[in-house]
């Protein structure tokens, strides 16, 4: 069950944040614009977003969504946030065997004295030390692993970059032979609209 998944990762590993100077990658999710159409996309249009632009579609067929709020409209540039889910899902689902699942959920959270959305992308994938957890941020480095595949060692890196450019951020917790969670945390108010 994901529930004690998650548990067992936290246990494990406390959360680590990366709080470095944001710089502005420019960034390109093909389906954001086919999917928006030029106006706001809610919450539910971003995740679909990042997933239709998956390299190999057969991954989204193993990807679930539990979104608390689906149609919340968000008041962040659309783009940015987009690349840095699909940077996440595509890391979850490198690393994580081709039969099992990922999930993606949503949950409003307090952390600084502010309330955030927290978007989460969590796999049962092969996880990471505590070590490799301290370099999981680092441009350019992987980690060992022979699902590690054409990878740079961008994707962590420009994720956190993009969420700290819309005033959010990120943080990993992993367990080997578990899996890992990843949260994008993003200040709200995100909109007052909650239409679709």
């Amino acid at each position: 069950m994901v529930p004690s998944l998650m548990s067992s990762i936290a246990a494990s590993a406390p959360a680590a944040r990366c709080d470095h100077p944001a710089r502005r990658p420019t960034v390109s999710v093909p389906n954001v614009a086919a999917i928006s159409g030029g106006r706001t996309l809610s919450l539910d249009g971003i995740v679909r977003a990042a997933m239709g632009s998956l390299e190999d579609s057969q991954h989204v067929l193993r990807i679930d969504t539990d979104l608390s709020e689906p149609q919340l409209k968000l008041a962040v540039e659309v783009e940015p946030i987009a690349h840095a889910l699909l940077n996440l899902l595509t890391n979850a689902c490198r690393y994580s065997s081709a039969l099992t699942r990922v999930r993606v959920r949503s949950m409003r959270q307090w952390a600084d004295g502010a309330e955030h959305l927290v978007l989460t992308v969590c796999d049962r994938g092969q996880g990471m030390s505590r070590a490799h957890q301290q370099r999981a941020f680092d441009a350019y480095w992987q980690g060992p692993g022979d699902r590690a595949g054409p990878g740079r060692g961008l994707g962590l890196t420009v994720a956190r970059e993009l969420l700290e450019a819309q005033g959010g951020w990120l943080e990993l917790r992993s367990a080997l032979g578990i899996g890992t969670e990843v949260e994008m945390w993003l200040p709200l108010p995100i909109s007052a609209d909650r239409s679709a």
